[in-house]
């Protein structure tokens, strides 16, 4: 699957603690707020849409401002 500015693979190279989930999510520990325990899962969704959601709070906006993203580069040039 290829997304707009990044493919699934570059953008889990930006996290840390990286983890596959189930077969089309994973968890890694959430950059906007000092996770130790990884809280932010990344799903892949049929349609090539990345959904983040952190179970610690942190909002989408905030997490792409840390990773230097904005919300078009979780959808497909599609």
């Amino acid at each position: 699957m290829n997304w707009k500015g990044y493919d699934v693979e570059e953008l889990l190279s930006l996290l840390d603690g990286v983890k596959p989930a189930t077969r089309y999510s994973y968890k890694a520990l959430c950059p906007a707020h000092n996770d130790v325990d990884p809280s932010l899962n990344i799903k892949l969704e049929a349609d090539d849409r990345i959904l983040l959601h952190c179970f610690g709070g942190c909002t989408t906006e905030s997490i792409l401002e840390q990773l230097g993203l904005g919300f078009k580069d979780l959808y497909n040039d599609n």
